[in-house]
């Protein structure tokens, strides 16, 4: 089943649309996708980050189905993040195929919603070769689709990303940050300081912002070299600098920051019936983090330490009528538990579990007696 095909079947299941609609012809007034790579230039060896986002002018969508390029002679994809994407259903992961240079996302969110640059993705690529390397999308084969019953598909305007990539011996304002040392981690902090080595002659205009793509202005700052930025909101920050030297600025200069004090929004864990699902006993659970994401679960049962483990998951015999606890945690570290009571085993699920070595106690005994028998009448 092709990409299309699975995402229309998972949109049916949350009652959005019919196959027969899924087909329906894309009319003018495209969405608008955006992709918002980083301000000013980066060095080849460097990672940065490059944001999806879909504008939907105001009507409400289910789904979209987005195909984007890049030169993989230029670029590397290092990682594929959801953690802040605004659908919730995946019907398969994310692709990228490194020869063609081309990601796939195929997403959704059933009962939809209208997104003002809302994120679907953000892409981590490596820097491998100097130039521009543009990041787009195929117009013709990406789309979106409305929520309005009948499955209506959009086209997508595109605005792509130019990133610069300069060699990596060219002089260029080296940032770095002992609170948060790599750009791509999350961190518990909400303290951000940023230093950088300053040249003779030199004068500094920087900033710090939620907004990746806002530059300094062309006034200098009074503090150069260090700067500290205390008691910060969870969010993401980039801290732009240029630099003033003869007269003449540099390029910007960016660098990201990840903050995440909070632990999980929610953590909800469930036992569904056996009899809905084939006689199986299952713990599942759904752990949510809109800001870094859950990136693992852990459990225990009573008093043994099960470890990392992933739901649905299959109940242990021996597990019965233990408190289950299971705490989930998000990229930054921060977590949440919660309890359950497995249930204890019923008659019958003790009658199917212990027939078989029953069945076989008697087929055994029965032998024996069997054999007992006729070594009593030969003697």
């Amino acid at each position: 089943m092709d990409r299309l095909k699975i995402l229309i079947s998972i949109l049916i299941i949350g009652g959005c649309w019919t196959v027969s609609s899924a087909r329906a012809q894309i009319v003018p007034e495209p969405h608008q996708l955006k992709l918002l790579g980083p301000v000013g230039v980066v060095r080849i060896g460097e990672t940065f980050t490059v944001e999806v986002r879909i504008d939907s002018i105001g009507e409400v969508i289910n789904a979209a189905e987005l195909y984007l390029n890049y030169n993989p002679q230029q670029l590397t994809l290092t990682q594929i993040s959801r953690a802040q994407s605004a659908f919730t259903l995946w019907p398969e992961e994310p692709r990228d195929d490194s020869t063609t240079g081309q990601v796939s996302l195929v997403g959704g969110r059933p009962g939809g919603l209208v997104s003002v640059d809302g994120t679907i993705a953000t892409l981590s690529f490596h820097a491998t070769q100097t130039g521009d390397a543009v990041l787009t999308a195929d117009r013709q084969r990406s789309g979106v689709y409305l929520h309005d019953g009948a499955g209506t598909r959009r086209a997508v305007s595109v605005q792509p990303a130019t990133i610069t990539i300069n060699d990596s011996l060219i002089d260029l304002i080296n940032l770095t940050s002992t609170t948060h040392p790599t750009p791509d981690s999350w961190s518990r902090q909400n303290r951000i300081e940023v230093d950088w080595s300053t040249q003779t002659g030199g004068r500094y205009s920087y900033q710090l912002s939620t907004d990746r793509q806002a530059v300094p202005d062309n006034i200098p700052e009074d503090i150069s070299g260090a700067v500290i930025y205390n008691d910060l909101a969870d969010g993401i920050y980039y801290f732009t600098i240029i630099e003033l030297r003869s007269g003449v600025w540099s390029a910007v200069i960016q660098r990201r920051f990840l903050i995440d004090t909070t632990v999980p929004e929610s953590l909800t864990i469930t036992s569904p019936d056996p009899s809905t699902i084939e006689g199986r006993h299952l713990l599942v659970w759904v752990a949510q983090d809109n800001l870094s994401g859950v990136v693992r679960a852990e459990l225990r049962v009573g008093s043994r330490n099960i470890g990392a483990v992933t739901s649905p998951l299959e109940i242990k015999p021996n597990w019965f009528g233990h408190q289950a606890t299971l705490t989930v945690y998000d990229a930054a570290g921060n977590s949440r538990s919660e309890s359950y009571q497995l249930p204890g085993r019923s008659w019958s699920d003790w009658l199917l579990l212990w027939w078989p070595a029953a069945a076989a106690i008697i087929v055994i005994g029965g032998i024996l007696i069997f054999w007992r028998r006729r070594c009593h009448r030969r003697r």
